[in-house]
């Protein structure tokens, strides 16, 4: 049955889905993936064909993979979500799409933090304008109760800081592991 054989590899141990999101061709990933190729299947490095899309920066073949009944606020075996992983690459083409498919810009990940606040720790405007821009909240807090303001204080991020404090972000915050504001983390 051809659904059964869909996902068998080849001789290098690649599925179809792994050499067509290779390739780049969102076209034969999104009909892989709507005849029912699995796209939670890991590669050879153990990551989700997916997560090297996104590590590839191959905006197409992401779209093709979240615009099918992949979640997106699911974690991996580090409990980041996809979000998570376009931001950690710095993937602000990858994160628009993924952004403008799905949202979820707040969903946060195994550690608490939402994509807004790893953003505010790597300090990189763009990826804070997109994120704010998809509804992400300033004021958010993981589970030390700090929020992207915080984070981007600790980092010494200045433009960051300038950008979530126009967004509303609140500056008399405290932490809630040790009661420091944004200032104090300065």
């Amino acid at each position: 049955d051809d659904e059964s054989q869909i996902d068998l590899p080849d001789n290098s141990g690649r599925t179809m889905l792994e050499q067509a999101a290779i390739m780049g061709n969102a076209d034969v990933v999104a009909t892989l993936i709507r005849l029912g190729a699995d796209v939670h299947r890991e590669n050879r490095e153990g990551k989700r064909l997916v997560q090297w899309a996104i590590e590839s920066a191959k905006p197409s073949v992401v779209n093709a993979f979240v615009t099918s009944t992949l979640d997106v606020g699911a974690t991996d075996e580090l409990g980041w979500t996809l979000l998570r992983h376009a931001v950690e690459g710095e993937r602000p083409e990858v994160l628009k799409t993924i952004l403008s498919v799905n949202g979820g810009s707040g969903v946060a990940d195994a550690d608490g933090f939402t994509p807004l606040m790893r953003a505010s720790v790597i300090g990189k405007q763009e990826l804070l304008v997109l994120l704010l821009g998809a509804g992400s909240q300033p004021n958010a807090v993981d589970k030390y109760g700090m929020s992207a303001l915080m984070h981007a204080s600790k980092a010494g991020h200045i433009q960051s800081l300038e950008l979530l404090l126009g967004e509303g972000a609140d500056i008399h915050a405290t932490s809630h592991d040790v009661g420091q504001t944004a200032l104090m983390y300065a």
